[in-house]
């Protein structure tokens, strides 16, 4: 039990199973005293790689559930296919909100940053302050960027921000977006 709590607790700060293995030795005064091999210490990260994967999204989703009962002025919202994978995600914590409530007149929506390992497109809906510098309103992950995945995100940004609509956007030309917000 002891080794997988440290390897728990490493494996969150990206540490290899080789040094955590050196770290219990140095713990226990020795090899001899582990009670288990370097390959049992790659076994378990492994499988706990492995568990993570099958599991992320809910991890993920679980994770902001927490952070939501401490934070009531968080947001987010999700949805998921009929095979239950995670295809849109969207949120904006209380300095997005504030932010968006002082510089909210003109937004930003750029769906063209570069995709994730799961393929979703980075959405965020940003803006610039009094300073002249770029501030985050709200973020969005994307599976499909179609009239759906837009008019969802659009809707929960306004959920978000109070009915609040900005008076002007900027956005590419795509015409999933311009469909969705004309």
């Amino acid at each position: 039990m002891f080794q997988k709590t440290l390897i728990l607790d490493n494996s969150k700060l990206n540490i290899s199973a080789g040094l955590t293995f050196r770290q219990v030795k140095e713990l226990v005064n020795g090899y001899e005293n582990i009670g288990a091999t370097l390959i049992d210490f790659k076994n378990f990260q492994r499988d706990i790689k492995c568990y993570i994967v099958l599991r992320d999204a809910d991890l993920f989703i679980d994770r902001l559930e927490k952070l939501k009962a401490t934070q009531p002025q968080f947001y987010f919202a999700y949805d998921v296919d009929p095979q239950n994978r995670l295809t849109k995600f969207f949120w904006a914590d209380a300095t997005c909100i504030r932010n968006y409530s002082f510089f909210g007149d003109a937004v930003s929506f750029d769906p063209t940053y570069g995709t994730n390992k799961y393929d979703m497109v980075f959405t965020p809906f940003t803006g610039v302050n009094h300073h002249r510098k770029s501030v985050l309103f709200a973020g969005c992950l994307l599976l499909h960027e179609d009239d759906i995945s837009f008019q969802w995100t659009f809707q929960h940004f306004l959920t978000a921000m109070g009915q609040k609509e900005p008076q002007f956007m900027i956005t590419d030309q795509c015409p999933s977006i311009t469909k969705v917000i004309v």
